[in-house]
């Protein structure tokens, strides 16, 4: 039995049906006051995703040794004793995320010093150029932009 007071209204929230008692008749549904914090939420969400019992176990050597069998059970209607796919997804993608985090490769040590010092050498700077009027003219006389752009700057 719920621990939820009852609402005071007596029509179901799920399909609109009368309620009498405490569960409806016609599609069970409890008709109680649910106020859930985020807390509770959080938890709720989270024990879903940690609690496994056997069949965490047994979908997880099928899924090994007979993946076939596997699905030709979930689809022929016996899913409770094997682990709700989605599931199962989250919870391994976020330990392989995990332990991702925690042995990071050789690759993704490198230092990221030497690529500044191989912008800063790649990209020239005005007085790199050797330019005598330091101005949209002088890019302008070197052929770096053409004067039609030179001229849509000096607008600017």
């Amino acid at each position: 039995m719920s621990k939820e007071k009852l609402r005071s209204e007596t029509n179901c929230l799920n399909c609109n049906h009368m309620v009498e008692k405490r569960y409806c008749p016609n599609c069970g549904q409890e008709n109680s006051v649910i106020h859930k914090s985020f807390y509770h939420l959080f938890i709720h969400f989270f024990e879903d995703l940690t609690h496994y019992d056997n069949s965490f176990w047994r979908t997880i050597t099928y899924l090994l040794f007979k993946p076939a069998a596997v699905s030709k059970a979930y689809t022929s209607g016996q899913r409770l004793s094997f682990l709700p796919p989605m599931r199962l997804y989250i919870f391994t993608s976020f330990i392989t995320f995990f332990l991702i985090s925690l042995f990071p490769s050789e690759n993704n040590k490198t230092s990221t010093t030497p690529i500044k010092k191989k912008i800063e050498n790649v990209a020239p700077t005005l007085d790199s150029l050797h330019i005598e009027e330091k101005s949209v003219d002088g890019l302008a006389k070197m052929g770096l932009i053409s004067q039609k752009n030179n001229d849509t700057l000096k607008k600017y």
